[in-house]
């Protein structure tokens, strides 16, 4: 286990090692990866729900991760 805070590089890293897992390219270039067709792994393009309390700012890097519920 590192002792350091996750970087965008290991979430790209430990997705990339998962078995049949396909990398795509979003509308707009965002990475998307992909099991058997399913998305479980995105990165989001800025949305008014995730934004800058102070500032307004949308953010440009959030990260979803889908799971079975």
């Amino acid at each position: 286990m590192a002792d350091r805070p996750a970087r965008v590089d290991d979430v790209h890293r430990i997705a990339a090692s998962m078995p049949h897992v396909k990398r795509l390219e979003g509308p707009k270039g965002n990475p998307i990866y992909q099991v058997g067709g399913k998305s479980f792994v995105f990165f989001r393009t800025p949305q008014p729900d995730a934004a800058d309390p102070d500032r307004g700012e949308r953010y440009t890097d959030v990260i979803m991760l889908w799971v079975e519920s």
